[in-house]
């Protein structure tokens, strides 16, 4: 398909600004002591599901929406997506009463962001090649962090008077949405039609990459859930605080994310284990420092790893593949990351039986021994690879 400058240049800004909301469920984080004290009966590990609860429904509808496709045109999907994620932050404003209904909410944050995100990928690899592919793949990965740490830092403030304000943080999809009904090209039902009986090739490549995104996500994710409880056991600071922290970890990703294009140039897929290493540096400094700044510092380097690991993975995995292959090898992808996610608030546990303590401090310099772990099994990988 043929596009002018203006048109591309269009879709590029349409999956940006729909980047913003991919990583909504992050917000949550600068409430989840809030929440704790909300619901007194409800235990601290159940209020951290609320975080990754979502990647569950965003793992389901992102296999599902990559077959909806042969049915339902891509543009359809992608809009109904983005109208969830709104709806999810105007019936948790409205209705938050219950711990149950929080779920509900994030169910439905996660059936939208499912529905549309790796058919925003998808879009990104079918109307750009190569070097300007990559780039895009990073940006994608910076809005999605800008946009959460724009959430997060927000809904950090806005909860100081009450927590249940964090939803009304879920508006900025409406951008990404108006975008998406205004420009993103209309691509026909009967294309994926066509190609329904190729189904996609379950390689080695394949694998291993989801297998890489999977154990990220675990270790990535409990960073974010445990800032407000570490803040509380230590006594320093509040909501507002943990926000910070939650902004200043996304803000590293999205430094990250502008420079990816050429950090991918220079060493290709070693830009995985060199994020684990960061995640590592960063988890290990917040597990020992009791000081603010430290933290904040830790919270900015820990973050810089997910835009060289995710968008690396998305980049991979549609590598020598025919372009109807690229939504559904995406999906399969992001799934098992979204799978490593919800995995992650059994790092709690996991921690508490490694390290016989219970405190929030040891979870986290578990969570860095698991990632230094995975960087060495990433570059056995690309050595393999080579």
């Amino acid at each position: 398909m043929k596009m002018t400058n203006i048109n591309k240049n269009a879709i590029k800004w349409t999956v940006l600004l729909m980047s913003l909301t991919q990583q909504g469920m992050l917000a949550i984080s600068a409430v989840i002591a809030d929440i704790t004290n909300a619901f007194p009966t409800v235990s601290d590990q159940t209020v951290q599901f609320l975080m990754t609860f979502p990647g569950v429904f965003i793992m389901i509808m992102s296999l599902l929406s990559a077959r909806l496709t042969r049915r339902v045109s891509r543009k359809k999907l992608m809009v109904l997506g983005m109208t969830f994620c709104l709806l999810s932050g105007v019936g948790g404003l409205l209705f938050h009463q219950a711990i149950v209904f929080c779920f509900l909410w994030a169910i439905l944050l996660g059936t939208g962001v499912g529905l549309w995100m790796p058919l925003a990928t998808a879009v990104a690899s079918d109307y750009f090649q190569s070097e300007e592919r990559a780039g895009l793949l990073g940006a994608m990965s910076g809005a999605q962090n800008l946009g959460a740490m724009l959430m997060s830092l927000i809904g950090g403030i806005l909860a100081v008077s009450r927590w249940s304000n964090i939803y009304l943080v879920y508006l900025i999809a409406i951008p990404g949405l108006v975008c998406c009904i205004l420009f993103l090209p209309e691509t026909p039902a009967n294309r994926e039609k066509a190609d329904e009986k190729a189904g996609v090739r379950i390689d080695r490549n394949l694998i291993q990459y989801s297998f890489l995104i999977f154990y990220f996500s675990v270790f990535y994710n409990a960073g974010p859930a445990n800032f407000s409880l570490i803040l509380a056991e230590r006594n320093i600071g509040n909501s507002s605080t943990a926000g910070i922290l939650s902004s200043l970890m996304l803000l590293g990703g999205v430094l990250m994310g502008m420079m990816f294009g050429k950090i991918n140039d220079l060493v290709q897929e070693k830009t995985i284990p060199i994020g684990l290493v960061l995640l590592s540096v960063g988890f290990c400094g917040l597990g020992f420092s009791r000081s603010v700044t430290v933290n904040m510092i830790c919270a900015l380097i820990a973050g810089m790893s997910i835009s060289l690991v995710l968008p690396q993975v998305s980049y991979q995995v549609v590598q020598g593949r025919k372009p109807e292959e690229f939504a559904m090898a995406t999906a399969i992808a992001l799934a098992m990351g979204n799978l490593g996610a919800f995995a992650s608030p059994f790092t709690t546990t996991m921690a508490k039986i490694i390290t016989g303590s219970s405190q929030v401090s040891a979870r986290m310099l578990f969570c860095a021994a698991g990632g230094m772990i995975g960087a060495i099994l990433a570059l056995l990988l690309c050595k393999r690879k080579n």
